[in-house]
């Protein structure tokens, strides 16, 4: 009876275990996980006309939208509108935006402060959307400190720019760059410096020397930005920053199953947006599963590759003759990517993780 005891003791033990690990790993997700005031960055092409934006969101937790933006275009800065429109979020966190009778695709981050979105359903709209929620207040310029790995891209009078640098803050509105950036032109070197003001609410301005600026939203923990550029009509700019300073990062880091968008454009002014399923096994293998959309196709692609991951949290993806840099948030839980490694394509991207990566396992041969 003893032993019958134990065993069952055993089994309870092993039951809670799993049934505690399926909790924590719960989806609890549902359209009232969105909800407060968010600040949303985008970056489009449309009908061949660049667009940029920084908007207010307010999202009501029951499924709508109000949306205060201002954009710039060729044709003008610092325009503005309101729009509104209807939102669901699903049970694993995806979302689904309808704003004006389009349709949005993406995913909200499980920490419900972060989301990223974009457009497979348009012909005429290419784009990469980003939002972060509102601070609660306290935040100074000491928040924004350390240095952050930066990706960009944006159109200058029409040529497409994408990027990568480290961003130095020193906290106390001095900021420094070095990177580089690809053009259809060639690449370049950046080497620079700015200042920078940081909100209470966690909003942030960098100051640039030709008078112009970039405005954003600091993650309420202080690791992550987002920003765009909406003041002058000659350039049209998006970026996401993530801080680095960690020293523990290998390839296992990168593990699970992440929803990543991306924007990108090629030599023959070609724009492309895509949302897909990244899988990372944890020992530098990774399968790209979605969907591609361009002003002439939607196309569904799988292709699988290899990555690199260094110990600050830098990476490297390539598949075939494609190299895309980025770097890896410190909770592994998102990534952002940018590609400088040809003249033909520049592109962003957002990753965040919704799924584990299960590995298959080999049944054991009878005794």
């Amino acid at each position: 009876m003893k032993v019958y005891s134990i065993v069952l003791t055993a089994i309870f033990a092993v039951m809670m275990m799993f049934s505690f690990e399926k909790e924590l790993n719960a989806a609890d997700f549902s359209t009232a996980s969105l909800n407060g005031l968010y600040k949303r960055v985008l970056l489009s092409y449309n009908n061949g006309v660049p667009v940029s934006a920084f908007a207010n969101i307010e999202f009501d937790g029951e499924g709508n939208i109000i949306i205060e933006d201002t954009f710039s275009t060729p044709y003008g800065a610092n325009q503005t509108r309101t729009l509104t429109g209807t939102y669901t979020v699903a049970k694993d966190g995806s979302l689904v935006f309808n704003i004006n009778g389009k349709e949005k695709v993406g995913l909200l981050h499980e920490d419900k402060a972060s989301y990223i979105i974009t457009d497979i359903n348009s012909s005429t709209a290419q784009m990469v959307v980003a939002g972060i929620k509102n601070g609660y207040g306290g935040y100074t310029n000491a928040s924004l400190q350390g240095t952050y790995k930066r990706v960009l891209f944006s159109f200058a009078n029409g040529t497409s720019r994408s990027s990568i640098a480290d961003l130095t803050f020193d906290g106390n509105g001095n900021v420094s760059i070095e990177g580089i950036a690809s053009t259809p032109y060639g690449t370049s070197i950046i080497s620079n410096t700015w200042t920078y003001d940081v909100a209470d609410d966690g909003s942030f301005t960098f100051n640039f020397a030709n008078g112009t600026e970039l405005i954003g939203q600091l993650h309420d923990n202080g690791n992550s930005f987002i920003g765009s550029k909406v003041d002058i009509n000659s350039t049209q700019v998006i970026i996401a920053g993530v801080k680095t300073g960690g020293d523990d990062f290998n390839d296992a880091s990168f593990n699970g199953v992440y929803k990543r968008v991306v924007f990108a454009f090629h030599e023959n002014s070609i724009s492309q947006s895509s949302i897909a399923d990244m899988t990372f096994d944890g020992d530098g293998n990774v399968r790209m599963e979605g969907v591609w959309s361009t002003p002439y196709s939607t196309d569904n692609s799988v292709v699988e590759g290899t990555y690199a991951v260094t110990s600050d949290g830098s990476f490297s993806l390539n598949f075939g003759p494609n190299e895309i840099v980025g770097q890896l948030h410190e909770d592994t839980n998102s990534y952002i990517t940018t590609r400088v490694d040809s003249n033909n394509t520049q592109s962003i991207s957002i990753g965040i993780k919704y799924k584990k990566y299960k590995k298959e396992k080999k049944g054991k041969k009878e005794k």
